[in-house]
């Protein structure tokens, strides 16, 4: 793929590390995320790299929704699956504009 962007996952696990650990010390070491939006436009995987063209359809996303997907991999009921990242990303998208 002539485009390809590559990061390889050992760096992308020390940003999100170091990202998260000073995200919780500037908020006095809590332990906890609190979002004071719960709802997000998502665009469909489909359309979301086709940047040629404006989304057709939005949708509306939600960060407990992302949060309470997550549950079955933090208990051990679930194996986790590529789609768990996006659960992930869409809580750190969140969470990073509630922080900005």
């Amino acid at each position: 793929m002539e485009n390809e962007v590559t990061i390889s996952f050992e760096d992308l696990e020390r940003a999100l590390h170091l990202a998260l650990n000073a995200i919780r010390e500037f908020n006095g070491g809590g332990g906890r995320a609190t979002f004071s939006h719960n709802y997000f436009w998502s665009v469909s995987g489909d359309e979301l790299f086709e940047v040629e063209s404006v989304p057709r359809e939005l949708t509306i996303g939600q960060v407990s929704g992302s949060i309470r997907n997550l549950d079955g991999i933090l208990s051990g009921e679930d194996i986790p699956i590529p789609h768990h990242l996006i659960w992930i990303a869409e809580i750190l998208k969140a969470y990073g504009h509630e922080a900005a």
